[in-house]
């Protein structure tokens, strides 16, 4: 073999070392797929009972996104709380068959507008009682006459509460037994077909525990640190902000409600 093929040969596997050396540098050799990919019967779930007492909250980056409480009673007593930055709902409704009361509270006077105009457009079954400014916000006292609306908003905060531990990582089962299941999340590297794309999971801690069969959440606080890149580089180089994602849930059996000072009010207005 000549001089002239040995360099060649040489320098064709100078070449090949630097290309995989620069990819393995650049893109992770694997990528994990987050819990929402399973199959449904393998899906963290909310199943809630008859009677139930719900709390559960999402922060981003160390700041609330949203606060979550839902109770129903054994004799149909029921109460929400939900709350954003800018906004706080409560509804309570005292027999199943009952008047649905509402409160709202708007720190933005545009949202308080809007609101006020969905009421009139919208939300036949709605009507406002009482309109007051108390401190920075507005606040509505709101009769709603819809049976079914109480387990539509319940359904909807479940979902965001339920996507805050679902949509990013996925878990490692840690523990098992006849009365639960627990879950551990796990860092790494991530690809989907959605919207999310190529993203990095790390400092991912905390625990999903879950009912062995029908993977409902018990309770649930998972910490993630998320970043939406797609290569070592970035990640190394920080081009891309890191979010720190919070969630909690927790499902207790002993429902209690203690009725709100507000509803009087709506009361003495009827």
């Amino acid at each position: 073999m000549s001089r002239r093929t040995i360099a060649l040969i040489i320098g064709l596997l100078i070449v090949a070392v630097a290309v995989s050396t620069a990819l393995m540098i650049t893109y992770p050799s694997s990528y994990e797929s987050p819990h929402s990919a399973n199959s449904d019967s393998e899906m963290f779930t909310l199943e809630l009972e008859d009677a139930f007492h719900l709390t559960g909250a999402v922060e981003t980056d160390g700041e609330e996104f949203i606060e979550y409480e839902a109770v129903l009673t054994e004799d149909g007593e029921r109460y929400e709380y939900y709350t954003t930055d800018d906004m706080v709902r409560e509804t309570y409704r005292e027999e199943p068959d009952g008047e649905l009361y509402r409160m709202y509270r708007y720190a933005d006077e545009k949202d308080a507008e809007s609101y006020q105009q969905r009421i009139e457009t919208t939300y036949e079954s709605r009507t406002i009682v009482d309109e007051a400014q108390e401190g920075d916000e507005i606040r509505f006292l709101v009769i709603e006459e819809d049976p079914d609306e109480f387990h539509g908003t319940i359904d909807t905060t479940e979902t965001m509460l339920l996507n805050g531990i679902r949509t990013l990582p996925t878990y490692e089962r840690v523990a098992s037994d006849d009365s639960a299941s627990v879950y551990e999340p796990q860092e790494g590297w991530y690809n989907t077909s959605g919207e999310l794309s190529k993203y990095r999971i790390t400092d991912a801690s905390g625990h999903v525990t879950v009912a062995p069969e029908t993977y409902s959440v018990e309770s649930a606080d998972v910490s993630v640190q998320y970043m939406a890149v797609s290569t070592y580089l970035d990640y190394l180089w920080g081009t891309e902000e890191v979010q720190s994602i919070q969630t909690t849930i927790d499902v207790a059996d002993d429902p209690t409600v203690t009725e709100p000072e507000w509803v009087d009010e709506i009361r003495d207005e009827q």
